[in-house]
């Protein structure tokens, strides 16, 4: 996936959320708090307040399964680097 095409679905999901609101994500999703959030020890942070969506279609969604190794906890978010 390439950066435009990254900022062109942020973009496009960001459209479709403007219309929606809180009570209406919640009512389509009972387990949007589990869905949205993560723990470690006793912190909770807690993303299912904000207007988004769970992106599947990103090669690296912030809200897949925590990753088992710090290897795996690497960002992999498009980044423009210079050629």
């Amino acid at each position: 996936m390439t950066l435009d095409r990254a900022w062109a679905d942020v973009h496009a999901a960001a459209q479709r959320l403007r219309a929606t609101t809180l009570r209406a994500l919640f009512a389509a999703d009972a387990r949007r708090f589990e869905t949205f959030s993560r723990q470690l020890d006793d912190m909770t942070v807690d993303f299912s307040k904000r207007r988004s969506t769970p992106a599947p279609s990103m090669p690296c969604s912030p809200w897949r399964a925590p990753p088992t190794s710090r290897a795996a906890a690497t960002p992999c978010w498009p980044v423009r680097r210079s050629t």
